[in-house]
């Protein structure tokens, strides 16, 4: 019989845009962010690609409160990545370049929400599309922290010139001092990843016999194919012998995360507070995460992002000559959770696949 996990597995579905507003506290991928505090964002040069100085897209984010501390009643981490594919073929790069995590807390009482719960069943017109324009000018490709206006009608935000250029491209032009007339408002654009809430469940796995190695290699030949990588050069037998395993303990690894992934193939996080991540490979895994640059506390494992949502966002079809890529990506978080209601910085660790 399957046994009960400590793990809560994430499972990608269609939401209506008003579902996955900032009040309603959700766990969602792609789109705009759905900040948690309104008003003390992170700035634009802490969401910027430190290989290609572009500005990052948001990913997704999961809410995750905590129950014995009343500081982290709303609790949300906030995962973004830089959308250049080429910046992922850098062996050199690391994942603290490409990726931007931020831990943000609220107690019960605070200055954005009602202390009672929201109404999930409908959307609340008087509360309007997002409270967070109310507290602060956002940018109106992204949804981050905007500091430039639009020189010409002084209406709408931006974040940086690039994503000015893409709102000019894509709506603004027909806007743009014709706020009087009925122009219909563009909300979605080319820069954003799909947008999807994300479903938490209780894990429940059944472990399995170990398969043959002739098996072990059909697997992960499947498993590159699923998250959308290059399978179009032939591998021979010794290739994906060396490219899945170095030896039996890589080999064991691969198969862990292979049989506990096929009991739920669709999942794309997984979250265990204090936990470990489930590791794709031996190779470039991460022993002890730094410690917060805040309090000095340690760090722990939070959740972690699966191969599986690459395929779901598509991102082969950016129009890179490359893409953007992982094998998992996990997060750490201070035990500590210090730092108030502002948005603290913590670390995330890209492990690829081959």
């Amino acid at each position: 019989a399957p046994s009960d996990s400590h793990v809560d597995i994430g499972f990608a579905e269609k939401a209506e845009p008003w579902q996955l507003k900032s009040r309603l506290f959700p766990s969602k991928i792609g789109g705009k962010p759905a900040w948690l505090n309104l008003k003390d964002f992170p700035s634009p040069e802490s969401l910027t690609c430190t290989v290609c100085e572009e500005p990052m897209v948001f990913l997704l984010q999961v809410y995750a409160p905590v129950e014995d501390k009343t500081e982290c009643f709303h609790r949300t981490l906030f995962l973004f990545c830089c959308k250049n594919g080429s910046c992922y073929s850098k062996t050199s790069t690391s994942s603290s370049q490409l990726l931007k995590v931020f831990r943000c807390q609220l107690p019960r009482e605070n200055d954005f929400y009602s202390s009672d719960p929201p109404d999930e069943t409908r959307d609340d017109v008087n509360w309007g599309n997002d409270v967070a324009p109310l507290y602060a000018r956002l940018c109106e490709v992204c949804g981050c922290f905007g500091t430039k206006k639009c020189g010409n009608c002084h209406q709408e935000t931006y974040c940086c010139k690039a994503h000015q250029r893409i709102a000019w491209k894509h709506g603004h032009k027909q806007r743009c001092n014709n706020f009087e007339e009925d122009v219909v408002k563009i909300e979605t654009n080319p820069l954003l990843f799909t947008e999807f809430e994300i479903v938490m469940e209780n894990e429940e796995y059944t472990p399995t016999q170990k398969h043959s190695e002739e098996q072990r290699l059909e697997e992960y030949t499947e498993m590159l194919k699923k998250c959308n990588l290059d399978t179009e050069q032939p591998l021979c037998e010794v290739e994906l012998e060396n490219a899945a395993y170095e030896g039996t303990e890589d080999d064991s690894v691969f198969l862990d995360f292979k049989q506990r992934v096929d009991e739920e193939q669709n999942q794309v996080i997984r979250y265990e507070l204090g936990g470990q991540p489930l590791w794709i490979s031996v190779q470039n895994q991460l022993s002890e995460p730094p410690a917060c640059e805040s309090c000095s506390a340690p760090r722990q494992f939070e959740f972690q992002v699966m191969p599986q949502l690459l395929s779901l966002l598509k991102v082969d079809e950016v129009g890179d000559s490359s893409s953007v890529d992982w094998g998992v990506i996990a997060v750490y978080t201070c035990v500590n959770n210090c730092g108030g209601t502002v948005y603290i910085p913590e670390y995330t660790w890209k492990q690829d696949i081959i």
